[in-house]
């Protein structure tokens, strides 16, 4: 959750962050709207660093195996938010077959998606388009994935005109979970206005 010229700028994660609790994510806009009031943050955790550790590795792992496996593969990186999403866009239009930390935005969303893989369809760009891959270290699937996903699935369908017709998750276990859309995006669309009706009517005194 970000503030830019006076407009909020959501991520997935602020979605999946109200999911598990309306507090917290009242709280993360309360941290935004008045940081000298917010309570301090809590030190680094050793535990969670490796854990992130682990998942970039884990990341970093299935990019190397798209490379054995013969696909072109494009890496989003450095830039403002806006020649990120012209790069990713770019990459799309060029028929990248996978294309790593895209830049995704259909405002008041945004984000960076792990992979986005070409797939036989139709879309803007021709005879192809993509779908969102995302890696969790998690060895089963939770809900939490999903909507996040969904997120990214409705901003990449405002930039190649399709919605993508599969999501998967690469669990830490090696196994990939796919996923029809349509399955859970009607849920997805429903919390994510519960959310951004929280969000239109935030009032530091009534939470």
């Amino acid at each position: 959750m970000k503030k830019e010229q006076g407009n909020y700028c959501y991520s997935p994660s602020d979605l999946t962050l109200y999911m598990g609790s309306p507090f917290a994510s009242w709280m993360a806009r309360f941290v935004i709207e008045f940081p000298e009031a917010a309570p301090e943050k809590d030190d680094g955790d050793a535990l969670m660093g490796l854990l992130q550790q682990r998942g970039y590795a884990h990341e970093d792992a299935l990019e190397v195996r798209f490379v054995a496996e013969g696909k072109s593969v494009r890496k989003v990186k450095g830039g403002t938010h806006e020649e990120q999403r012209r790069a990713t866009v770019e990459a799309m239009r060029a028929g990248v077959d996978v294309i790593v930390q895209g830049r995704l935005q259909q405002p008041p969303f945004a984000g960076y998606s792990d992979f986005l893989l070409k797939t036989p369809g139709t879309s803007d760009f021709g005879d192809y388009h993509y779908e969102v891959w995302d890696t969790k270290l998690s060895s089963t699937l939770k809900p939490s994935f999903v909507v996040q996903l969904c997120c990214y699935a409705e901003m990449l369908e405002a930039m190649q005109g399709v919605k993508p017709e599969y999501i998967t998750v690469a669990l830490g276990n090696g196994e990939m979970s796919v996923l029809r859309t349509s399955d859970y995006y009607y849920y997805y669309q429903n919390l994510k206005q519960s959310f951004l009706e929280e969000q239109g009517r935030f009032d530091v005194d009534r939470m």
